[in-house]
């Protein structure tokens, strides 16, 4: 009998979870053993019935419950006439293809909006969406089910319960199906079904890849755009499908389109309306009504304090209680009518000519030199509102950040307040202090649940978005966009809307998921109606996402600007495509176009040092595909600029990197090998080693394997054939290449981003390592100083269990444990340690970054995580042995220049040793093994070797294969 079989006792007794009934009756009908062990069970009860009547016959020794089965001969009548009526029904559904019924055929209209694949269930009709929300559907017959079973038809019974609404009985159904186009069309249904926009596209793209132009996928693909937000992409999918021509349904699509354009174009002419109205507020001093305020009271709010400042009357203020008191009754308070107040109050034959040069300023009429003189002349006045609103709008304002702060606190108003912090961010993510921004933006924006504060918290919700994509944090980033998506929709901001898509969409591009961000870039395009730098941005962006997804003919296309009315030279981003294009597909036009964006951007006077070392470095990219040592020298140039730059300058730190990349690909293509070890080496700023190093690079198609052996052969493998972005390490060192390593006592293996950070690079039984940083610190020779952190307590809500490591003996251990071990006291007391125990959890993206953090306890600021961007402020001078026992801890964000995670942070911050895991570790085994790693290592043996005995000692002991995830990072 089969696991599916379990429930056949509760089921005969009439005692099964009806939620379980449906599927288990389809599996009944499949079964011979259950048809079986039913009969069996039924024999059983006619035993019990004839007891049950013999006792009853017997003297009475007591009461008898009755049996509650029917009579043994109707059971049996009944179990007969099921099977073969099931059995009969499934012989002739085999051969008909199923009932109307099954398929709904007699309803008049559909329950499920969506598309499914078996032509039979997608005949159209009307979508009942009332009856689609409220009905109860009964689920299909057992016959019908039994049918489908027996020929083994899954596809058909998911859709039989998609069709009724009824994602959950499809989804065991839907994942037994082989890849292929139906199968992706009936599973973005039932992500239809769940709301699940983002996965219903995914699975439309798929199925549209493996069969362009199939109708329903292209249906679902547009009700998934259209749950996103994305009505003009989604109307365009609906054309697509309204040209198939198909009856009724094509007629829909039409009529869908319409809607959807007509939709948003009323959102754009509500916008444009207030806009006008805003105009009229301050050039003739006409309120906004009551409907305007109420339907978008953020935008009227900030319109209404523009009025107050341009106002040239002390009438024209008066004219505008009526507004300030309609604001002020859907904000709770009186800040609008208090402003009102005052500024009525002023003496406006002084106020009147400021307020005209005000209106001047924002104009930008006032000629640049005038505008400090302006400033003083505000202050001298007293005219504060004025001083502020000028500030604001300065492109200094950066450098009167104080006054300004200092101002928006003074005006008592959280609307002022709330834009000061969204400034003092914006000048900390400029000024590379990303997680003060972020920290600072994020506080900010517990303020922010009013509907009339949506103008500045939007522009806030925005601010931390970037300021964690400026820290390689996508995933806190996307959710940042889509709260501002769903709240410009809300709130009728169509600029902030705008704004959102391109944010999205750059998210998406940069976590190379093309399904995304072709959605939300295309739906902006769309909408750009002419705006040529936002098309070429946009165009620039999606060329990008195609390319890093290999798809050249569609990131060629997009990279073309043939058509779109805008011409101008190629910026760096659209150079750094055409060089990787040409590369791959090359044109003739290549070099043209090439030497007018190099000659454009030399050109620029507002290029910083590390931009022209970037464009130092895309001539050498392209130019070493024709000419070796034109492009060998240009890349050597740009090499040399950006290291010449402070540290962490990101223009700089691309430049080095990808010429890095082009140096050792050329060297590769050209069987170079002793040079390619060599540059792996310097990058790192390390010498070459002599013997037993590996070398791995992947860039785009391109894949580099070099290895220096235990000899003096050299053996490598390079090859442009890569079809796919990388995902693991499956083939990507060849067996070849590993057998030389053979006899190595330990492995430096240089490996550049995505590879840093994989496991099984090379087999358990070889020692190896990561080399992530310059130079080979020694072990200090200061007394030793070892740091425990364990027991933790992190937040209830991320629900971790508490982890234990066993106390240590002896005066050079300090201990940090419970409540005690909070971020804050774990880095201070990290400084001067010379071995480092972290016992705690490790996690991946709950709202952090892609790269994993350490949950600690809650400091006095309720931060709980440490994660690499901790270990940027913080210098271990005991170069420490970093034990990092926490799942995922050696997580890596892969970003195509440059490692971030916390094992490289902990190496780059002083650490000569960190030992950390790519997946969960178990909480009870994990400090004996890493206690015996530990040990070997205070003992004198090599990093690399101590981790790879012990790791076949556990292995060959019966322990379990987790340790093969433990990476050393040195």
């Amino acid at each position: 009998m089969t696991s599916g079989c379990a429930d056949l006792p509760e089921y005969a007794d009439g005692e099964l979870d009806p939620a379980k009934l449906p599927a288990f009756e389809t599996h009944l009908v499949g079964c011979a053993d259950c048809q079986r062990g039913l009969v069996d069970l039924m024999q059983l009860a006619t035993l019990g019935e004839e007891a049950a009547v013999r006792a009853a016959q017997a003297p009475a020794r007591g009461k008898v419950l009755p049996f509650r089965r029917p009579p043994v001969v109707v059971m049996a009548l009944a179990a007969s006439l099921v099977l073969s009526v099931v059995t009969g029904a499934a012989l002739w559904r085999t051969l008909s293809g199923g009932s109307e019924e099954l398929w709904l055929g007699g309803s008049g209209s559909r329950l499920l909006e969506a598309r499914v694949s078996r032509a039979e269930a997608d005949r159209w009709r009307p979508y009942g969406v009332v009856r689609a929300e409220k009905s109860t559907v009964p689920t299909p017959s057992l016959t019908d089910l039994g049918a489908l079973e027996r020929r083994g038809d899954q596809l058909g019974i998911a859709v039989a319960y998609l069709i009724r609404r009824q994602p959950e009985q499809a989804a065991p159904y839907l994942d037994k199906l082989s890849p292929g186009a139906e199968a992706e069309v009936d599973r973005a249904a039932a992500a239809l079904l769940r709301d699940d926009w983002l996965e219903a596209l995914e699975h439309s793209d798929r199925a549209l890849g493996a069969a362009p132009g199939n109708a329903q996928a292209l249906w679902n693909r547009a009700l998934a755009l259209k749950g996103m937000g994305l009505s003009l992409t989604a109307a365009a999918a609906f054309d697509q499908a309204a040209d198939l021509g198909e009856p009724g349904w094509s007629d829909e699509a039409r009529a869908r389109a319409a809607s959807l354009r007509a939709e948003l174009q009323q959102r754009q002419k509500a916008w444009n309306g207030l806009q006008q109205a805003c105009v009229r507020l301050m050039a003739q001093g006409t309120p906004l009504s009551g409907e305007e305020i109420r339907r978008a009271p953020g935008p009227a709010r900030e319109c209404f304090y523009e009025g107050v400042r341009q106002a040239r009357t002390r009438e024209r203020v008066q004219a505008l209680r009526p507004m300030a008191e309609t604001l002020d009754a859907l904000a709770g308070n009186r800040a609008a009518g208090e402003y009102v107040e005052r500024i009525a109050a002023r003496d406006f034959s002084r106020r009147r000519p400021l307020a005209e040069a005000y209106a001047a300023l924002l104009a930008g009429k006032m000629p640049p030199a005038e505008v400090d003189s302006f400033l003083d002349r505000l202050r001298a006045a007293g005219e504060t509102d004025l001083l502020l609103g000028a500030l604001l709008h300065l492109p200094s304002l950066d450098e009167h950040m104080d006054e300004y702060v200092r101002l928006s606190a003074a005006s008592q108003d959280a609307w002022f307040q709330v834009v000061a912090e969204e400034k003092q961010g914006d000048a900390d993510r400029e000024q590379d202090r990303r997680p003060q921004a972020a920290e600072r933006m994020a506080r900010a924006l517990e303020r922010c649940e009013p509907a009339w504060l949506s103008g500045p918290c939007l522009s806030l919700e925005m601010g931390l978005s970037y300021a964690y994509v400026a820290q390689h944090q996508y995933v806190p980033a996307r959710d940042h966009q889509r709260k501002v998506l769903a709240r410009a929709l809300r709130e009728g901001d169509w600029p902030s809307e705008r704004w959102a898509l391109l944010g999205l969409g750059q998210i998406a591009r940069l976590e190379m998921d093309l399904p995304q961000a072709r959605a939300y870039l295309e739906e902006e395009m769309l909408r750009a109606q002419g705006d040529c730098d936002e098309i070429v941005w946009i165009k620039t962006n999606l060329a990008t996402a195609y390319l890093l997804n290999h798809q050249v003919v569609e990131a060629r296309r997009h990279l073309d600007l043939g058509g779109t009315q805008c011409q101008a030279p190629a910026d760096l981003s659209r150079l750094a495509v055409l060089a990787d294009l040409s590369r791959r597909d090359p044109r003739p036009e290549d070099e043209r176009v090439m030497a007018e964006g190099l000659a454009a951007a030399r050109a620029d006077p507002a290029l910083s040092p590390g931009q022209r070392a970037e464009v130092d470095h895309l001539e050498g990219r392209f130019r070493i595909e024709r000419d070796r040592v034109r492009g060998q020298a240009l890349l050597r140039k740009a090499i040399a600029a950006a290291a010449a730059l402070p540290a962490g300058e990101t223009h700089a730190e691309k430049a080095k990197a990808y010429s890095y990349t082009s140096l050792l690909m050329d060297a590769g293509k050209h069987g170079e090998w002793a040079q390619a070890i060599q540059l792996f080496a310097e990058e790192l700023g390390t010498p070459a080693p002599a013997v037993c190093a590996l070398g791995v690079s992947v860039d785009d198609e391109r894949t580099l394997v070099v290895t220096h052996g235990p000899g003096v052969q050299l053996v490598g493998h390079y090859d442009q054939g890569r079809t796919a972005p990388l995902t693991g390490i499956a083939g990507l060192v060849p067996e070849r290449v590993r057998e030389a390593l053979r006899g190595c006592a330990s492995v430096q293996v240089f490996a550049r981003p995505p590879v840093a950070g994989l496991p099984d690079l090379l087999p358990a039984d070889v020692a190896w390592s990561y080399r992530v940083s310059r130079g080979t610190p020694a072990p200090p020779a200061s007394p030793a100083r070892r740091l425990l952190v364990t027991s933790t307590v992190p937040p209830a809500a991320l629900h971790l269990a508490p982890l234990n490591a066993p106390a240590p003996a002896g005066p050079d251990w300090a201990v940090l444990r419970g409540e005690a071990a909070t971020p804050e006291r774990v880095l201070e007391a990290m400084k001067g340690a010379t071995e480092i125990q972290i016992h705690a959890h490790g996690l991946v993206n709950p709202e952090r970054s892609d790269a994993s953090f350490i949950a600690l306890s809650p400091g006095a600021r309720g931060k709980y995580a440490l994660t690499a961007g901790d270990l940027e402020k913080v210098r271990l001078v005991g170069r420490p042995v970093v034990l990092l026992a926490a799942c995922y801890s050696a997580t890596t964000a892969r970003d195509l220049h440059q490692n971030h995670g916390l094992a490289a942070a902990f190496v780059h911050a002083g650490a000569r040793v960190v030992l950390a895991a790519t997946r969960e570790i178990p909480d009870a085994d994990a400090p004996r093994f890493f206690d015996g790693v530990l040990e070997r290592i205070r003992g004198g043996q090599p990093a690399a070797v101590a981790l790879r005995d012990a790791r076949v000692a556990w292995t060959a002991a019966g322990g379990g294969r987790w340790v093969e995830q433990v990476l050393l990072f040195e």
